[in-house]
């Protein structure tokens, strides 16, 4: 049983699945069968706990509502925004801020699935019916909708936690460009990867460590990358990483969530099998800088003859 094991945990490793529960099929009459079911409905229990919640966010970034519309509709008594709640919850009779126009409206009532209700949760299809913002259905069409102004900040600069995609075979170069999507919004981006280096020494796994810089100092963490994984394999990197970090730049402001994620493709390349490049995960982010400056390890060798 033990050898069993160990031999499939060792093919999960570097894997989605790492570190998951791993228990044995046993036949009727073994040993194991009696509590078999009982082991097997722990693990679950285990597993499922905070199910879709990112392990690296905030309680407070959880509740936060985060409504994404598809669809704006004139009514006689309104407008309906069609969408999906991607966090937090919303309840009829408060108020949702709509970023893309920079104005509030009021929930005047919700319905999921053609039936009315008071409130709707995360992973809920729903329409809100909003007044408030004569014209709303002309002026958007797609979006976002929020609690309130602060629950969202517009950057043009953000460092992200950067994950690649297996199925990308292209070489994921610093200073490339990708087209970054976040929500309905999509606009070109430069990247610069950085990070690797300490990213391996660090045993959570989640960045945690990474915190922003006191602007005009050089930070030890910002070990410069001129591609996505550079050094994995070597002595200083031996094993590969699960992410690198990034400065993402932005040609204009884009509202995005608290620690909220992005995806990262390159559209212009028709022939590839897979277009998509990345994922991002918002660490943070401002205005025109990132406050890093890079610094990138060199070293020459010499031998000395001494003459004379």
């Amino acid at each position: 049983y033990g050898q069993v094991v160990a031999e499939v945990r060792s093919l999960l490793a570097g894997t989605n699945w790492e570190g998951c529960p791993v228990l044995p099929g046993v036949p009727s009459g073994h040993d194991l069968a009696d509590n078999y079911r009982e082991r097997i409905v722990k693990a679950l229990e285990a597993a499922t706990e905070g199910c879709g919640k990112r392990p690296d966010a905030k309680e407070d970034d959880e509740k936060e509502l985060y409504f994404a519309v598809d669809h704006a509709l004139p009514t006689h008594r309104g407008t309906v925004l069609t969408g999906t709640v991607l966090r937090g919850s919303v309840a009829a009779g408060s108020s949702v801020y709509l970023p893309s126009i920079g104005k509030s409206a009021k929930v005047k009532a919700i319905q999921s699935f053609k039936e009315t209700v008071v409130l709707a949760s995360k992973g809920d299809r729903a329409g809100l019916q909003v007044a408030g913002v004569p014209g709303l259905a002309t002026t958007m069409q797609r979006g976002i909708a929020v609690a309130s102004r602060e629950a969202l900040k517009s950057v043009k600069v953000c460092v992200a936690k950067v994950r690649r995609v297996d199925f990308f075979k292209s070489e994921m170069k610093t200073g490339g460009k990708f087209h970054l999507t976040v929500g309905s919004t999509t606009v070109h981006a430069t990247v610069t990867f950085f990070g690797a280096l300490e990213i391996s020494k660090d045993p959570s796994g989640h960045g945690d460590g990474l915190r922003p810089p006191a602007p005009g100092l050089y930070a030890s963490q910002a070990t410069y990358l001129s591609s996505y994984g550079e050094g994995e394999g070597s002595a200083d990197v031996p094993a590969p990483v699960a992410y690198n970090y990034a400065i993402i730049a932005l040609p204009r402001p884009v509202t995005v969530p608290p620690r909220g994620r992005m995806i990262g493709s390159r559209l212009d390349v028709s022939s590839a099998p897979c277009r998509v490049a990345f994922t991002a995960d918002v660490l943070w982010g401002g205005g025109e800088g990132s406050g890093y400056l890079f610094y990138r390890s060199k070293e020459k060798t010499c031998r000395v003859h001494r003459l004379g």
